[in-house]
């Protein structure tokens, strides 16, 4: 089966092309042949995944910094939900960090040309 390759100006994702022009490229010629009809969806899906857990890590950033300001200092919110929330959160932020990172990752070394041979 024959993968079909996309135009560059089709496969080039929002976030792919403002990434390049931030970063000073001013073509598409750095994206060519690797985004496929086969794996648009994933790359999609990847930056979905990135952009809601970086949304998600910003709200419970906001709210461990607040809960750990009030569990030193009694204020705020009473302490056993200060120490609650400040001991929890960390459980759930981990998998969210690496998911951010590692998709960023990806998308950065993609756009350096470094790639995984299959």
């Amino acid at each position: 089966m024959s993968m079909v390759q996309l135009p560059a100006a089709l496969a080039i994702t929002r976030f792919a092309a403002a990434s390049a022009l931030s970063h000073g490229h001013t073509t598409n010629d750095d994206y060519k042949g690797w985004v496929t009809v086969n794996n648009l969806k994933f790359y999609r899906s990847l930056i979905r995944i990135r952009r809601i857990s970086a949304w998600l890590l910003l709200i419970f950033m906001v709210i461990y910094i607040i809960s750990g300001y009030a569990w030193s200092n009694r204020i705020i919110v009473p302490l056993y939900l200060a120490r609650y929330l400040h001991t929890t959160l960390d459980i759930y932020m981990i998998p969210l960090f690496l998911a951010h990172v590692l998709i960023g990752t990806k998308f950065a070394l993609k756009r350096h040309g470094i790639d995984h041979e299959r």
